[in-house]
């Protein structure tokens, strides 16, 4: 069973640390380092050929939006001396992907919508956030967001 919920724990976070590595990495290519070539099969020719679980050439800053739950943590059990925002997972995940993990937004579950709304409404967001359906068309509406697409189906999607 420990490793199902380390399972579940972490395909999220590589996922979204996969995506914001892509979006790094396609953003300061070189048109001339023979992208084409090496692109997968019905990829953009604009975009290398990127492993999605490779580190970053070199160290990224994210910034995460995290809700911690309401009430005392202490039911998840954390190691001696971990904290949600301090644990064996973000010191793994650093290390593999080349990554500077930064929590600037730190709230109760209770008060996140709240949090969320003043950021959005003041354009000042985090690298990675959960949102409400209605906290993401505000995004969409006020140009907030990456498109992914090309990245996404030039990696993920083959």
């Amino acid at each position: 069973m420990l490793i199902k919920s380390t399972w579940r724990k972490s395909v999220p976070f590589a996922m979204t640390a996969g995506l914001l590595a892509l979006t790094a990495c396609s953003s300061g290519g070189d048109s001339g380092s023979g992208a084409s070539e090496s692109a997968p099969a019905g990829a953009s020719a604009s975009l290398p050929a990127i492993d999605p679980w490779a580190p970053l050439p070199e160290k990224t800053t994210i910034s995460i939006f995290k809700v911690e739950p309401d009430g005392d943590p202490s039911f998840l059990a954390l190691p001696e001396g971990e904290t949600l925002t301090d644990n064996r997972y973000i010191t793994d995940a650093e290390k593999k992907f080349n990554l500077d993990i930064q929590f600037p937004v730190v709230v109760k579950n209770a008060g996140a919508g709240d949090k969320a709304n003043l950021m959005i409404a003041s354009n000042d967001i985090t690298d990675v956030m959960t949102v409400s359906y209605t906290q993401y068309r505000q995004m969409v509406d006020n140009d907030m967001l990456a498109d992914l697409t090309q990245v996404y189906n030039s990696t993920f999607a083959p």
